[in-house]
């Protein structure tokens, strides 16, 4: 069993390169298209534009210089934050930035560009058109764009170099295994965190269905979602590690990447800073409870962390399956 590191000092990136690419081209293109539409109506828009809206209506106002300066570095902004973090996280988290990126800085920009833009002709800020329709349409080309990021910026892959054993000391199963080998786990919450997170969704359903009947089902769908995702099936296998619920898979590790495995005691609120599939500088892991986990180290330099029961059964038959290989 292992202590828990915080991983390289200097991890690899692969990948950056083009995640700086083909995210920066994106903003770059989303913001030339927002200024643009926005310069086109210059002159007609008024001094003093509508910048936040609420149940009433309009209950914000500012300067249109100061509202498009903000807007333009939001847009900007984020992209830049993304980029720092995007350097120390796995090519597969990296992925998962370039796509949310995307979604969300067109998503600022239809709202914000286009809300601004819609005012042009207006005397008075407090009727500025609802923004909705620009959300809505804002939501859409921003899963679209999301969608082409992720496409764009496929993990890299790093093998390990063959004929490589795992660490001597590595535990394996003792009779070497025979035939096909697998093993299957499950890795699942707490009652008690599981109980939290059913009061808190039950709570902002409460709150919200008393606003509106039809908007609490929204978090009661994103409740359900969520239970689903924070249980998952664990399987090793000839094709390496693999953790899924639904149909869904939260972490793949190829065999032919691994170069060992062993256990360790971990906090997801210590080690990660929360539960779910998360990332940390050069490691990445799927929490959903305190306690045994499976430690997978890649030869990209990564470490992966399962949560899961009977951690040390996964670790010796992933650490079998690679002393079997040629």
């Amino acid at each position: 069993m292992s202590s828990v590191p915080t991983g390289p000092s200097t991890p690899a990136a692969p990948g950056y390169g083009r995640f700086l690419a083909t995210v920066g081209g994106a903003v770059g293109l989303v913001l030339a298209v927002g200024l643009i539409v926005v310069a086109t109506r210059w002159s007609s828009i008024p001094e003093v534009v509508a910048s936040h809206w609420g149940r009433d209506g309009v209950d914000g106002t500012s300067s249109r210089g100061a509202h498009l300066r903000l807007l333009t570095g939001l847009t900007v902004g984020l992209p830049l934050g993304l980029a720092l973090l995007a350097r120390a996280v796995p090519a597969d988290g990296r992925r998962l930035l370039a796509a949310v990126c995307g979604a969300v800085v067109v998503l600022v920009a239809a709202v914000g560009f286009g809300g601004l833009a819609q005012q042009a002709g207006l005397t008075d800020p407090r009727r500025a058109p609802d923004p909705w329709p620009l959300l809505v349409g804002g939501l859409l080309l921003g899963l679209v764009v999301g969608a082409v990021l992720w496409r764009l910026n496929p993990p890299a892959e790093t093998r390990r170099r063959p004929g490589t054993p795992p660490p001597a000391d590595a535990p394996r199963l003792p009779d070497g295994g025979e035939g096909r080998l697998a093993w299957v786990g499950h890795a699942s919450p707490s009652p008690a965190v599981s109980a939290v997170v059913g009061g808190a969704l039950f709570v902002v359903a409460a709150v919200v269905g008393l606003l509106n009947p039809w908007g609490a089902l929204v978090p009661v769908v994103v409740g359900l979602g969520l239970l689903v995702a924070l249980h998952a099936t664990v399987t090793v296998d000839e094709r390496g590690l693999r953790v899924a619920s639904g149909f869904s898979t939260w972490l793949h590790v190829p065999l032919d990447q691994v170069t060992g495995a062993d256990t360790t005691t971990l906090s997801p609120l210590k080690e990660f800073g929360g539960y779910g599939l998360r990332y940390g500088t050069g490691k990445r892991g799927y929490v959903v409870s305190a306690g045994e986990a499976l430690v997978v180290h890649q030869a990209d330099g990564t470490t992966t962390y399962v949560t899961t029961v009977h951690a040390d059964r996964a670790a010796a038959t992933l650490n079998t399956l690679l002393a079997r290989l040629p």
